[in-house]
């Protein structure tokens, strides 16, 4: 009888330690890393955390470009609440190198330097960038751009142009009324930093 029950007490304090270990590392940061071939040549180090305890907490994404003069640390993307697709690519536009990733809040970045330069540029294409532009303004395309959730992303790269997606609100009440545009912008070959060109 005493067996008995000195084996129930170890199997439910088994199950209890267990319990209190799964308790104490199921918020644990969940790591993972990828090393991709870039077809500009050199390859793209990449290290992500995700911490699973945040809502809405995003794959945060680091970047080391090696290339053959050295190494390039580009920075940051975040991708909240989707995959991080672990295919990027940096592209040769005009006299930069640039690289997509995902921005903060439902939204794409572009990173943009080249070899020579230490540090890179970061331009996040974002609602308040977007509407800030003269471009933007002149059109009179009416937005609520504090109300929620807009999203942009970059949905295609070539021949040098960037097309970008642009879905926002345009109704107080409803929250379920969205518009959307495609706008495209291109590099300014003496900055770097994308020239907003064209909404549709």
């Amino acid at each position: 009888m005493k067996k008995i029950k000195t084996l129930i007490i170890l199997f439910f304090s088994c199950l209890a330690i267990l319990f209190a270990y799964e308790l104490f590392t199921v918020f644990d940061p969940i790591y993972d890393s990828a090393e991709i071939k870039q077809r500009i040549g050199g390859t793209l180090v990449c290290k992500a955390e995700f911490v699973p305890d945040i809502h809405s907490s995003p794959n945060v994404v680091s970047y080391l470009y090696k290339h053959n003069e050295g190494t390039i640390d580009l920075g940051y993307g975040f991708y909240t609440e989707r995959e991080w697709p672990k295919n990027e690519q940096i592209l040769k536009i005009g006299n930069w190198l640039v690289l997509k990733t995902g921005g903060e809040f439902e939204s794409d970045k572009l990173i943009i330097g080249n070899i020579h330069l230490p540090k890179w540029n970061e331009y996040e294409l974002t609602p308040e960038n977007i509407e800030k532009e003269e471009l933007w303004r002149t059109a009179n395309i009416s937005s609520l751009i504090s109300y929620c959730c807009a999203q942009v992303y970059i949905t295609n790269i070539k021949n040098g142009i960037i097309e970008v997606s642009y879905k926002y609100r345009t109704d107080e009440k409803q929250t379920e009324k969205y518009a959307f545009n495609k706008i495209y912008y291109k590099i300014d070959d003496k900055t770097g930093m994308p020239i907003m060109i064209k909404i549709r």
